[in-house]
Order: structure tokens, then sequence, then C-alpha cells
């Protein structure tokens, strides 16, 4: 079995052994190995789309009030694949020490249109998460052809 280290919190109790269990390791818990990949799709809000399967332009105006509240941002490819946009941890501590745009929030003003973002990929447990590093809107796909008589 793998040992497993729960790391004490303030005011926390000490485990039924009263030690105290050892800090995390410099620089905190160790992560999965991150790599920059670029993604195109269309930016959801996270809470309508898992409990109701909700996107695009009619469900727009929703999704920018659900993100505007803090529910989670994702982004769904073309073929179907779900990522969680996170905010680099650096920028959302100190936003004063980036220049504008925050590329972040750019993505949280695009609900249910489409996007490229730039970004550390990394997979958690099954759930795959996109750090946002850059982030630009794709012009509307074209309208359909009528079918010809």
């Amino acid at each position: 079995l793998a040992s497993v280290h729960v790391y004490a919190q303030p005011g926390a109790t000490k485990p039924s052994g009263g030690k105290t269990p050892p800090p995390p390791p410099a620089g905190g818990p160790p992560g999965p190995m991150k790599k920059m990949i670029t993604l195109s799709g269309e930016i959801l809000d996270m809470g309508c789309w898992t409990s109701r399967g909700l996107r695009g332009a009619l469900h727009r105006e929703c999704a920018l009030k659900c993100l505007a509240s803090g529910i989670p941002m994702g982004i769904i490819t073309a073929d179907s694949v779900v990522y969680v946009l996170t905010q680099n941890h650096d920028r959302a501590m100190n936003p004063q020490q980036f220049r504008p745009p925050d590329p972040f929030a750019q993505c949280k003003s695009w609900a249910a249109l489409q996007a490229e973002v730039t970004g550390y990929f990394w997979e958690r447990r099954g759930t795959k998460l996109l750090e946002v590093r850059s982030a630009k809107l794709l012009p509307a796909p074209a309208p359909a052809a009528a079918p010809t008589p």
C-alpha cells in the first residue's frame, strides 16, 4: 500500500498516534507533469454542461452569468473531449505583475463561443485540465448553405 500524508492545517488535531504529520516537501506535494498544448473548441460553463448538457448560442446568456458568478469553466473540442480551464496561480495571486489582457478572464467572456486556448495540460484522476496561458476568439463558423432544389 502507498503511504498517504495528510498535511496538518492550523488548528487541526493530531492523528491518533499523537505525532504531527511531516511537512509537505519543498514546493508542495509533487504533481503530475504538465505539457504545453493548444486546443480549439467551445467555452463551457461546467455547471450547466455537467448537470444538463447545455451549451451553444441559445445557452450563451446563462453561461455568461454562471461564469461571472464563479461556476468553473471548460472547453469542449470537436471530438467532444472536455477540459476544465484553470487560471495561472501566479497571475491569480499577483495580477498586477502581468500584462493585460488576462486570457482566463477573456475566456469567461467568450462563453458558448469558439476559442483557441493554449496552456499547460495535465490530467488528475481522469479529469483533464488546462491552465490557460493564452487565448484567442475564433471566427464564428459560416452558416450552412441552403440546399439547392
